[in-house]
C-alpha cells in the first residue's frame, strides 16, 4: 500500500529509507481511528496484500 502511494503521489517507485515519510506528521485523532479498526484485532496471518 505504502509503494502504491508513493509511486502514485510522489512518482518513485519506494520511499527510500523512509524519506518521504519522514517529512510527514501525524494525526493522532486519525490515528487513534485507524488503529480501531478490526484488522488490528484478528490473530495471525493476516496480510494488507491486494488480494
Amino acid at each position: 500500500m505504502i509503494d502504491y502511494c508513493t509511486q502514485k503521489f510522489f512518482g518513485q517507485k519506494y520511499d527510500k529509507d523512509g524519506a518521504i515519510a519522514s517529512e510527514g506528521n501525524i494525526c493522532e485523532s486519525w490515528l487513534d481511528c485507524l488503529l480501531q479498526d478490526e484488522y488490528y484485532f484478528i490473530d495471525p496471518p493476516k496480510t494488507t496484500g491486494r488480494e
